[in-house]
């Protein structure tokens, strides 16, 4: 879709495509909206441009943390984009997957992002489930110490992250983690992500055939 944000139609025309071609009518009634540290970090579904104004006003986001991999002006991104420059928030951009084991350039992203951006920041992906919750343990683990399997971030309730589809990707990454950690107290998570063969480890992960067919195809998690 052309987009065209700086006059009335266009913006309009903007705002029902995200809201029904790109889906983003589903999160009006299911923001997902979460406390990760408070004061600091909160975490989202992808938030309408309504609801966005309202966290950056009344929480105080200096930094939107946007998880999708927007390609290009999308009409979404190009929203978001608009929304935090004006009303004074950084947007920034992370390349995430929910239905991999994150890679350890992505990991190293995170990294910098968490050291470097304004807080109180918001961190989302579509869903607030899977994504959002990969990234709310990174953050509790590399700032506040956290064990990254400790963080209660990759949940069913209430966050909606399913364990039991290719989603589950994300919590083998945190077991084998946590099980290496176990072995070697001094292991870091960098190192530790370098020396794992990806390609092997999830051709040989099994997710349950019921969870997997919701996650791709009833929720069609990213």
């Amino acid at each position: 879709m052309k987009l065209n944000l700086d006059t009335f139609w266009g913006y309009g025309a903007s705002q029902a495509w995200a809201m029904i071609a790109e889906h983003n009518a589903i999160n009006i009634f299911r923001s997902n909206f979460h406390e990760v540290d408070p004061g600091r970090l909160y975490r989202s579904a992808q938030p309408t441009t309504y609801q966005l104004r309202r966290y950056i006003k009344e929480y105080g986001i200096k930094t939107v943390i946007n998880l999708r991999r927007f390609k290009g002006r999308t009409t979404l991104g190009a929203l978001e984009q608009k929304v935090c420059e004006e009303m004074g928030a950084k947007m920034v951009s992370i390349k995430a997957y929910s239905r991999q084991m994150p890679r350890p350039q992505t990991l190293r992203h995170f990294k910098e992002v968490f050291e470097n951006i304004q807080y109180p920041a918001l961190i989302h992906c579509k869903s607030g489930a899977d994504r959002a919750g990969i990234g709310s343990a990174l953050y509790l683990h590399w700032t506040k110490g956290v064990d990254l399997d400790k963080t209660g971030q990759l949940e069913f309730y209430p966050y909606g992250h399913i364990k039991g589809g290719r989603t589950g990707l994300i919590d083998h990454f945190v077991k084998l983690y946590s099980e290496e950690l176990s072995k070697s107290p001094s292991l870091d998570l960098l190192s530790f992500s370098d020396s794992l063969d990806y390609k092997e480890i999830e051709a040989n992960f099994k997710p349950t055939a019921f969870w997997n067919t919701v996650v791709e195809y009833i929720l069609r998690r990213e």
